[in-house]
């Protein structure tokens, strides 16, 4: 079960919260129950202003309890609770035909679920992104990169990314 609620405390501030419980999962082979585990129950809050015109800030924290899935399949793979945080702008731009563009920034810190090489691994990503009109407010063109990199406590793991998505957005 979850359930969430969006306060809107003074204008231009919104608050947000939500909760995940979750139930038993069961693993079977045929009709034998082999082991048993509970869904991650998950706690989120969040924050937006929207207290200058054009620009839209966000913030938000997430609790997993990974935990929860231990015993469910192998004993060597535990899952470990984990905390994530992000924080991000938003602002519109020049205007084509009387439409904005609008340009975004973000950041998000996240630890993984399962650990490498006994290390908890964390993972950061800055992100970037413009979305252009191109036919007016019918079709804009949505470019976004990020930089994503996940490191094990240990520092025996490492891995990066650059990531590059491109959307096109048509309205009839």
């Amino acid at each position: 079960g979850s359930a969430g609620v969006i306060v809107n405390p003074i204008r231009g501030v919104s608050v947000a919260g939500s909760y995940r419980y979750g139930g038993t999962m069961r693993l079977r082979v045929v009709d034998t129950l082999r082991t048993e585990a509970k869904v991650p129950s998950r706690l989120g809050v969040a924050v937006r202003l929207d207290v200058i015109t054009g620009l839209t800030l966000l913030g938000s924290a997430d609790r997993n309890e990974w935990s929860k899935l231990n015993g469910l399949g192998s004993t060597t793979a535990n899952g470990l609770d984990a905390w994530e945080y992000s924080g991000g702008a938003q602002f519109t731009g020049q205007r084509t035909r009387n439409t904005p563009w609008t340009y975004s920034v973000g950041y998000r810190q996240r630890d993984l679920p399962f650990a490498a090489a006994g290390a908890v691994v964390s993972e950061k990503i800055f992100s970037g992104g413009i979305s252009a009109p191109i036919a007016g407010p019918r079709a804009m063109l949505d470019l976004a990169v990020q930089r994503a990199a996940r490191d094990a406590a240990s520092g025996t793991t490492t891995e990066r990314a650059w990531l590059l998505s491109v959307g096109l957005s048509v309205r009839p």
